[in-house]
């Protein structure tokens, strides 16, 4: 694990889409983005374009009015290094380039105007970067268009676009089962999607909430779109949901996003063909799309070799240079008694970056009060905006992290549902470990350098160097007994000679 060491800037990404017109300030730090300031307005660009080929008056009037909106609040907050782009509505009606004009002179910044391809290839670049070792296809359901791009080995390769947004293909007084046989008709003739088998990632507001709808029916425990997953009988379930006049249906649809809710059955229609034709066998939602994308095509030659999910750690965290030495020397303390469970084929069910993630949390709980420290380090460790993490993987670093502030942590929440119990335990050694060499060091890293951590003949074995016993208190002595009881082995104290 590598400290950051990397400046932080800030990046704007202004995205003037069919529906929406939004603008994202991004704090960067190596290869992580979090947003800083994230402003949406549902324009309605795109209204009508199908019909009359024209950009929506009122759209337009809305648009150019929040890009000076947009172009004020940039200078204010003296933000350099803005990119902005403009997508299916602009680039196919025939007052585009009019508007584009006006655009740019609201903005005070240039606008690229994406092709069908570039925008495919940007959504599933934001993807790879959030998603770790993603493979398979992406789709990114915008207003006007659907895009999908193939992720192989981390790497975007061939891209397409189709006029398969709701706004180019809702017609009023249409029925659904018309709209699905014209959707289904297109979508045959993507040559992405007749490659079968693989994982679909999916990208755009229509469709995340519809994830969101489907962890509402389900009571799923964590209410985190990033990398939720669905099988086959969740897409099902979501096809039924979105074409059904029940009342209370109609209300979670509506919670799931007021604003959607007139396209959310078009949505739940796309999203089924989509997932039977391609022959799929899981959906992934992706939180990072277009506008990721364009920050990491900015960057993508300053951060190859780093780590997102330690490098978005450390900028939400804000973690000094100090605090990152002691959890990358707390990481390697650690490993020698660490022991993910493997699979039937040998590999490790958790794999050493995500033992490295949960140490990057045990020198975060101290400006927190003590009667609140464990439930505060475990909500920011589980619902933080970090890339490269999956929901087991989160709710194992939150348990890890609660642990490690609070001997018998237990979760206000049902979250240990997404563990299996060898998870559990693993994840309750790692923070019983961690509060160990925390209270063992003082949470410095030079200090901890001074012991090591190890299981020898039956058990937990800390060994300290003779100039350095006076580091051994009281408290050193219980916390390495309450490790050894999560370890089910005797606890020892020698010197390391």
């Amino acid at each position: 694990m590598k400290p950051l060491h990397l400046s932080k800037t800030q990046i704007a990404v202004v995205d003037i889409g069919s529906n929406s017109v939004r603008m994202v300030i991004y704090n960067v730090s190596g290869r992580a983005f979090l947003p800083h300031y994230n402003e949406r307005v549902m324009a309605g660009l795109g209204l009508g374009v199908a019909e009359t080929k024209r950009l929506s008056v009122t759209g337009k009037e809305n648009a150019l009015r929040v890009l000076r909106r947009f172009s004020a609040i940039l200078q204010g907050l003296s933000v350099e290094q803005v990119k902005a782009v403009a997508t299916a509505a602009v680039r196919t009606a025939e007052d585009g380039p009019e508007f584009l004009a006006d655009a740019i002179a609201a903005l005070s910044h240039p606008i690229e105007v994406l092709t069908g391809s570039d925008e495919a290839l940007l959504s599933a670049k934001g993807v790879a970067e959030g998603l770790h070792e993603a493979a398979g296809i992406v789709g990114d359901l915008g207003g006007s268009s659907l895009e999908f791009a193939t992720i192989e080995n981390g790497q975007v390769a061939s891209a397409e676009s189709h006029l398969l947004g709701p706004l180019a293909m809702l017609r009023a007084g249409e029925g659904s089962t018309e709209l699905r046989k014209r959707v289904r008709r297109k979508l045959e003739k993507s040559s992405l999607l007749s490659e079968q088998g693989r994982k679909l990632y999916i990208v755009g507001g229509a469709w995340r909430a519809l994830a969101k709808l489907h962890m509402g029916l389900t009571k799923y425990p964590l209410q985190q779109l990033h990398a939720y997953r669905m099988n086959a009988s969740a897409i099902s379930l979501i096809h039924e949901a979105t074409q059904s006049d029940d009342p209370v249906i109609r209300q979670r649809m509506a919670k799931a996003s007021q604003k959607r809710l007139d396209v959310l059955p078009y949505a739940g229609i796309i999203l089924s063909e989509t997932f039977h034709i391609g022959g799929f066998e899981e959906v992934v939602v992706s939180s990072h799309g277009l506008r990721e994308g364009v920050v990491f095509d900015a960057l993508e030659h300053i951060t190859n070799g780093r780590d997102a999910l330690l490098d978005s750690i450390c900028l939400y965290l804000d973690l000094n240079d100090s605090q990152q030495r002691f959890a990358n020397e707390l990481f390697h303390w650690m490993l020698p008694v660490i022991r993910p469970p493997e699979d039937l084929f040998g590999e490790r069910l958790i794999e050493t970056r995500i033992l490295a993630a949960a140490c990057m949390f045990a020198d975060t709980g101290a400006r927190f009060h003590p009667d609140h420290r464990a439930d505060m380090a475990y909500d920011h460790a589980l619902r933080g905006p970090y890339a490269n993490i999956d929901h087991l993987e989160r709710a194992f670093v939150a348990l890890a992290t609660g642990t490690r502030y609070a001997r018998n942590f237990e979760p206000r929440s049902a979250l240990t549902e997404l563990l299996d119990k060898q998870y559990v335990k693993l994840a309750r050694q790692v923070g019983a470990v961690m509060r160990l060499g925390a209270v063992y060091s003082g949470r410095s890293a030079d200090v901890l350098k001074t012991s090591k951590l190890e299981i020898s003949q039956g058990a937990l074995v800390l060994r300290v160097h003779t100039q350095n016993a006076d580091m051994l208190s009281s408290d050193v002595e219980r916390r390495l007994g309450n490790a050894a009881d999560l370890f089910d082995l005797k606890s020892h104290i020698t010197d390391w000679s």
